[in-house]
């Protein structure tokens, strides 16, 4: 189905979350993310995530967001556990119940998808699926084309800066230098 098409039947049903990780304008990302190591995609996620933090507005659902980016970079890197920074993680998508406003929503299961590619790649779909929701609800649906293409394009761009340069990261959690 058509991108367009699928975000109006996503709004016509009242469905929060307009993109799936099967959506047709999300394919090539799905097939770079499939082909990019799996410490490449953490840095992207991460990366993305920390953009995204930085804009949400609302002081408290900041640094939560902000923390789970954090405590993820620290899980990566080995010098905390799992269980810290899931709960770190596990806090942003709480905070994202308790937001009213669409796009803060979209915003912190965004960052949370993304703060979970630590554990699995397979998380990283996550992040632009509620990123480009965020997008829509912020431009409105008429007129969110030009912006998601432009957010694909940034995606891409980024994914592939990291697939050069996931060696910048000089220290890695044991489960990831394997990767």
């Amino acid at each position: 189905m058509e991108t367009e098409q699928e975000v109006k039947n996503a709004l016509k049903h009242g469905r929060k979350i307009l993109f799936t990780k099967h959506s047709e304008c999300l394919q090539p990302l799905s097939v770079l993310l499939q082909i990019s190591s799996r410490r490449a995609v953490v840095l992207w996620a991460l990366d993305l995530a920390e953009e995204a933090a930085g804009t949400i507005s609302d002081a408290q659902f900041s640094y939560t967001a902000k923390r789970a980016v954090d405590e993820s970079r620290l899980w990566a890197q080995g010098k905390i556990g799992m269980r810290q920074a899931r709960e770190a993680i596990l806090a942003c998508h709480r905070a994202a119940k308790n937001a009213s406003d669409p796009v803060t929503i979209s915003l912190l299961h965004a960052i949370g998808q993304a703060c979970s590619t630590v554990h699995t790649e397979k998380h990283g779909l996550g992040f632009p699926v509620y990123d480009l929701t965020a997008c829509v609800y912020r431009i409105g649906a008429e007129n969110y084309r030009e912006k998601m293409e432009e957010r694909l394009a940034q995606y891409m761009e980024r994914l592939l800066y990291r697939r050069e340069h996931c060696d910048d990261f000089k220290t890695w959690a044991e489960f990831l230098k394997s990767e």
